[in-house]
């Protein structure tokens, strides 16, 4: 199949859209199929980038060349303002934040994203998301019938993602020297609850030998808190870490906190379970969903139970023991092979097979722990889309 994808999220790292892409990208690459990205290399991050993609991602499908692909598929939200003229178009919606938590984005930033995405979603003759929780979320916020919608897990890579009884040596040294300590991992802003660790490692609960490592960097609206990260005795700030590090310093924590407020998916919990690291994490969104019964649930705003859950798989052997394993078992089955079958397949469904005709809404049966892939090729040279694809880790 040919298939048409925009580079926006592949001309910058955006965070967990990204690491789907790459992998899209990665697994059609491998299984022959040609894809080609659109509109312009930019990244989305730098001034004037977002607005240079806008204008360019919305009017493209009406563009002659978009007639040429089998399938043309945005993979993160926003996308079309029409179907144009696309034999078919997909679009991926990952989660609807502001539906549960209304700082995930500014207010005039919320607005234009739930245009921009009513637009990409009513145009599309399918529409994928990553959990059953964002399903019902995009089913309620765009008015469309929930089995219309295909629900595709995201995948984890088991190349990177393992565990690893060496792993507090392969630190940097500046690393080995701060003794136990419990990881976050992923942006600072409103939505991710960065705060609730904070005061969690402030209660009289905590554990008194573990510092809390937070790796990620300062999204938005989080200025007072970056000043009390950054001065607090007990905390290490990395800011932004390299692809290399994140594995190791899953491996080398003694657990992971992941307080999000909302996720459409939360790759992070995987990750970390496959690397045989414990996790604490929230009952809000797919939260509950992705980490089944291998982590430590908690409510974002209980910051005992929080320091409670970090004190336990600490000091109790028999706790942690138990959801290593799940986890590590858990973590398994959230493959990016399977998610690029299960993408493929809705691929050729949609398309109709052999007699060409195109199925609106077409489906394609759901398999638990079922993930998401698509690939690619920028404008006839792999080695442009190739080399984008090395990027410091941003969740």
């Amino acid at each position: 199949m040919r298939i048409a994808i925009p580079a926006k999220v592949v001309a910058g790292n955006v965070g967990g859209n990204s690491t789907y892409t790459t992998h899209l990208i990665r697994e059609l690459i491998h299984t022959g199929h040609d894809v080609e990205t659109f509109g312009p290399r930019v990244d989305p991050r730098r001034r004037h980038g977002r607005a240079l993609h806008f204008a360019t991602e919305g009017s493209w499908t009406f563009s002659k060349r978009a007639a040429a692909y089998d399938i043309v598929h945005y993979p993160s939200d926003t996308g079309p303002v029409g179907k144009g003229n696309c034999r078919a178009l997909v679009v991926t919606v990952h989660g609807v934040a502001q539906r549960h938590f209304q700082g995930s984005r500014s207010p005039l930033r919320a607005k234009i994203w739930l245009k921009r995405t009513s637009m990409a979603v009513r145009s599309a003759d399918v529409v994928v998301t990553v959990s059953r929780s964002s399903a019902t979320d995009v089913a309620a916020e765009f008015g469309i019938p929930l089995g219309s919608i295909s629900v595709i897990p995201h995948g984890i890579d088991h190349d990177r993602f393992f565990p690893d009884v060496m792993a507090p040596t392969r630190l940097p040294e500046k690393l080995k020297e701060i003794g136990p300590f419990a990881l976050y991992l992923g942006n600072i802003d409103p939505r991710k609850n960065v705060g609730a660790v904070l005061a969690a490692l402030d209660s009289g609960r905590w554990p008194s030998g573990v510092r809390l490592v937070i790796a990620g960097r300062h999204a938005w609206g989080q200025e007072s808190l970056m000043e009390r990260l950054k001065s607090h005795p007990r905390v290490v700030l990395l800011g932004a870490v390299d692809d290399g590090l994140v594995a190791p310093l899953y491996r080398a924590a003694e657990c992971v906190v992941f307080p999000s407020r909302y996720e459409g998916f939360g790759l992070p919990v995987l990750e970390a379970m496959a690397c045989g690291t414990p996790v604490v994490t929230t009952d809000r969104g797919s939260l509950r969903e992705v980490a089944g019964d291998a982590a430590v649930l908690i409510d974002p705003d209980d910051v005992e139970g929080l320091a409670g859950a970090v004190e336990r798989l600490v000091e109790d052997s028999e706790e942690r023991t138990l959801l290593v394993r799940r986890g590590i078992a858990h973590s398994a089955t959230f493959t990016w092979p399977r998610s690029g079958q299960q993408h493929v397949a809705l691929y050729e469904a949609l398309v109709g097979g052999r007699d060409g005709t195109t199925r609106r809404r077409a489906q394609v049966p759901q398999q638990e722990g079922a993930s998401i892939w698509i690939a690619s090729r920028c404008l006839g040279s792999t080695s442009c889309c190739r080399g984008s694809l090395e990027r410091p880790r941003i969740d």
